[in-house]
């Protein structure tokens, strides 16, 4: 839609005689950031088929005093061919009745007048180009650099977004690196932990068995003791009686 709008207002603009005012000047800018903003591959050749369209061909300015002169020049060559052969001929039946010759005057061609600067400038220029097809022009070589700068900087949007993804491996290699040293430490810790609770119960379990084999030995010492004086109570009942 954008695109239909640009090309309306651009066929407009060559449509209104050819020359370039403020209000035009305004309106192709306008056209231009419309292009900078849309532009695209295709743009490049659907505004040279847009120019050739709208642009006519080169019309060539007839001068009429310049065909007249013309006309006349090839007038007057014409009547010195046609009147030299009748000179001769005359040359030749005459010389035997007398010296003299006829001579045929022969035509000159008048001169234009003394013509000013502008008229032969204007005369040079007979292929003066249309005001149409040089705004036209105008506007295809802007088209053309507005279609480089918008080409230049899709490119350099394609090579930011390749460094910006490169940037983005990078950090997710460098992120799952981490991650895999975390777990390592992180099993590492919990087998450590494992290690030390093993030695704990091992210790405590021994501290146990010790103090179990204490009582035990206690337990003995105090039953070896008690029989002991019971032996002593007996013996001392027997040698009383």
């Amino acid at each position: 839609m954008i695109v239909i709008l640009a090309t309306s207002r651009m066929y407009s603009l060559t449509k209104e005689g050819g020359e370039i005012t403020n209000e035009n000047a305004d309106s192709l800018e306008e056209i231009f950031g419309i292009l900078a903003e849309e532009g695209s591959d295709w743009f490049h050749g659907f505004f040279t088929f847009l120019y050739d369209v709208i642009s006519p061909p080169v019309e060539k300015v007839e001068d009429p005093e310049s065909e007249t002169a013309e006309e006349e020049g090839d007038a007057d060559e014409k009547e010195v061919k046609t009147a030299a052969p009748k000179k001769e001929t005359l040359k030749k039946e005459d010389k035997k009745k007398a010296e003299n010759i006829v001579e045929v005057p022969v035509p000159k061609t008048e001169k234009t007048k003394d013509q000013s600067p502008g008229e032969v400038a204007s005369k040079k220029n007979r292929t003066k180009e249309h005001p149409t097809r040089e705004l036209g022009r105008k506007l295809k070589s802007a088209l053309k650099e507005q279609l480089r700068m918008i080409h230049e900087k899709i490119e350099a949007q394609k090579i930011a977004e390749m460094a910006l993804a490169e940037v983005r491996s990078i950090l997710d290699k460098e992120e799952e690196e981490r991650q895999l040293v975390n777990a390592l430490e992180l099993k590492r810790q919990e087998g450590a932990q494992k290690a030390q609770e093993m030695l704990e119960a091992q210790l405590r379990e021994e501290r146990e068995q010790e103090e179990k084999r204490e009582a035990e030995r206690k337990a003995q010492e105090q039953a070896g003791k008690e029989r002991l004086e019971k032996a002593h109570l007996e013996q001392r009942e027997r040698e009383g009686s």
